[in-house]
């Protein structure tokens, strides 16, 4: 094979690979459901609320072992037994009814990944009719709540 020939053979071949990978990461993402119960910078305040919110609703709370730091926001600790994970941040991603502090910019594509709001999560459903379940079960301590549809990867992380 000459060396153009082969040159362009090598970059069909990339591209196709580029391309079915782009097919199934679009492939492995799926439109949630996420009850969003409020929103804050100020980590002790929304932890607070989260807590708060446990109790009054019945909804476990669980801070999936995420420390906040100034320097980083909310992540795993560097020593976290998952090395892939350990010292940076995973959002939660699949449907539970749980309430946690995640992220703003998980869940929210049209924020930065730098903003530094979190946000209390109260749950993540396949359906709307789940997540407005959930949102009817927090709206007396939780009045500013709402469901936020939002497109997660749902494939392989690691």
């Amino acid at each position: 094979m000459r060396p153009r020939m082969f040159c362009l053979a090598l970059i069909i071949t990339t591209l196709g690979a580029a391309t079915a990978s782009a097919q199934k990461a679009g492939a492995d993402m799926r439109t949630m459901y996420v009850v969003v119960a409020d929103s804050s910078s100020d980590y002790q305040k929304l932890l607070g609320e989260a807590q708060h919110l446990s109790q009054s609703s019945g909804i476990p709370f669980d801070a999936r072992d995420l420390i906040f730091t100034k320097e980083k926001g909310l992540h795993f600790p560097e020593n976290d037994s998952d090395e892939i994970y350990a010292g940076d941040y995973l959002w939660r991603r699949f449907a539970d009814e749980s309430i946690s502090l995640e992220r703003r910019s998980a869940y929210f594509n049209n924020v930065k990944e730098s903003d530094p709001t979190m946000i209390i999560v109260a749950g993540i459903f396949e359906t709307k009719r789940k997540a407005a379940q959930a949102l009817a079960r927090i709206s007396g301590p939780a009045p500013r709540a709402f469901i936020r549809a939002t497109k997660l990867f749902m494939g392989c992380m690691h």
